[in-house]
């Protein structure tokens, strides 16, 4: 036997009593030494400094900090969408004026208002008055304070249960057609007492700048970016429905350039709440796009426009400035969202889900993973999909996202395999993140497309009331409006194929439509037509609503 055989435990036990000792000291201590260690490894696996890297591959920003030494995501985000803002230029100034600072949590008031270079708005004032505050007040009287809170509470609930109630129903009517006081004398009193609202909103669209400071509740220190308090979505929303209904009602009363120049600001506003820090903020922007345009081609039809009025407001509708990109939004909030909890999730463990955690006090178990792998998938999959949302056509643009859902559903699949628990956790992790977490993008994406279509209708539409106004009819066909009163006529963006336009017999009106994303002929019906239709429609004069 050579001298580096190892003592066999016979040996051991022939070896005088001294040095049988000694061995079994050092075999304790070894095997306590390993076990010591593989405690200090899960425990600092469960409980210590997260692993992974801080790098432009991996957390994407490596500054600011948090004092945890986690990336400052919200920080990140609001100085982006700061910059340049003083409170002369930024039309949220004026918004806020308009609106009051209900939305804002008391506590947060002073810091938010500060950070925007103003004063705290009074509590009670002449704000913007919501629809249902306003029904409450024709059914029972005014009401204030508290109560008034509590009636508007109350109003809404009800409304969201309950079929739209008459008043809704005449407010949608009057921002689809041109209208008068006594018509609809309720509408018309929800309008006046609107006014100072109207007027700082419409002042606010002309200023370059739209910045809201990020705010977010430190009542639990995780997901910075994803509990964000969104402000204003109803109020904003229902602005935008009062101003137009005062453009139709001003175009009722023959006030043609008082009317657009609602609309014109109706659209400045959408691109202002567009802006906002997430893609919720940018979907109302669409939103309220998508309802003026409904109104331009009111106007287009119902306005009187000489030939050269038509042209020269579809000019002004070009002229507006760039609608936000989908593609930025994924590319910098919804990537740092995910980015956000991913680094969150490795420094405190899967407890960062729970909303009612204080995360200076508490601790989490972890698991063993290497958590560059899914941050760097997560920089991956999100640079994919902000590129897909630029590609210059819709066909590209659905081949990419095609792409991704396939990727997706291959990750939602890998997810289900419990072996990879053993063999590979890190990746196991990646995948069951982005299949929960990716926003749905390729809707996003059909939301931008259905925008730029209606763009493209309400094109159309003026120049076929320039035609009208130069001929007495609307054309026979679209072919004839090009190219006098527009270069050339656009094709369906969904469907490759002509738009389908179907002037009345007696040149009074016309329909004019696309597919939509589902690519199909539903014959001009749209999401408010029963059956359900996906075309995108402009249809002239609008047809009475069905009782």
């Amino acid at each position: 036997m050579s001298d580096s055989t190892v003592t066999a435990p016979d040996e051991i036990a022939a070896a005088p009593h001294g040095v049988r000792r000694t061995v079994k000291v050092a075999l304790a201590l070894g095997g306590a030494f390993v076990v010591g260690l593989v405690l200090f490894v899960v425990w600092r696996e469960m409980y210590g400094p997260p692993r992974f890297t801080i790098s432009k591959e991996t957390t994407y920003i490596t500054e600011p900090l948090r004092a945890d030494g986690l990336p400052d995501y919200a920080a990140a985000l609001d100085a982006m969408a700061s910059e340049g803002v003083t409170p002369e230029n930024n039309a949220a100034v004026l918004y806020w004026q308009a609106f009051g600072p209900g939305e804002v949590p008391t506590a947060y008031r002073a810091e938010f208002f500060g950070r925007l270079g103003m004063t705290v708005p009074p509590p009670d004032g002449n704000y913007f008055l919501m629809e249902a505050a306003f029904q409450q007040e024709l059914e029972r009287g005014p009401a204030t304070g508290l109560e008034a809170d509590i009636q508007a509470s109350s109003a809404e609930e009800q409304s969201l249960d309950d079929e739209p109630s008459d008043f809704i129903t005449r407010a949608n009517r009057a921002r689809r057609v041109p209208w008068s006081a006594a018509e609809f004398p309720d509408v018309d009193e929800w309008v006046r007492r609107n006014d100072r609202p109207l007027a700082l909103i419409v002042e606010g669209t002309s200023r370059p700048k739209c910045y809201g400071p990020l705010l977010v509740s430190d009542q639990y220190d995780q997901l910075l970016i994803l509990s964000a308090v969104i402000l204003n979505i109803k109020e904003s929303r229902e602005a935008a429905r009062v101003l137009l209904a005062r453009a139709m009602q001003r175009l009722g009363r023959g006030e043609r350039t008082e009317a657009q120049e609602d609309l014109l600001a109706c659209h400045r506003f959408a691109r202002h709440l567009a802006r906002g820090h997430t893609l919720i903020d940018w979907l109302l922007g669409v939103a309220v796009e998508s309802m003026t345009f409904d109104a331009d081609a009111a106007v287009a039809h119902h306005g009187g426009l000489s030939s050269a009025e038509a042209m020269r407001y579809r000019d002004r509708l070009a002229e507006l400035p760039p609608f936000p990109s989908v593609a930025d939004k994924i590319d910098r909030c919804e990537r740092f969202a995910f980015l956000d909890l991913t680094v969150r999730i490795a420094r405190y463990g899967f407890g960062a889900f729970a909303e009612d955690v204080n995360m200076e006090t508490g601790r989490f178990p972890k698991i063993f993973v290497d958590w560059d792998v899914p941050l760097l998938m997560g920089n991956d999959l999100y640079g994919r999909m902000a590129q897909a949302a630029r590609a210059p056509t819709r066909a590209e643009r659905q081949s990419g996202f095609d792409e991704i859902n396939r990727l997706l559903r291959h990750m939602q699949d890998e997810a289900r395999n419990p072996l990879r628990i053993v063999t590979d956790r890190s990746g196991i992790v990646a995948d069951y993140l982005l299949a929960l977490l990716l926003p749905a993008t390729s809707k996003a994406s059909n939301a931008d497309d259905r925008r730029l279509m209606r763009a493209d209708l309400v094109q159309l539409a003026f120049a076929l009331a320039a035609h009208r106004a130069d001929h007495g009819a609307y054309p026979a066909a679209l072919d004839e409006l090009a190219p006098r009163y527009i270069p050339n006529v656009p094709e369906d963006l969904f469907s490759g194929k002509p738009l389908i336009y179907r002037p009345m017999e007696d040149g009074g009106g016309y329909l004019l439509y696309s597919v939509g994303v589902n690519e199909t002929d539903d014959d001009g019906r749209t999401d408010e037509d029963d059956p359900y239709g996906d075309d995108l429609v402009v249809r002239t004069p609008v047809p009475e609503p069905t009782p």
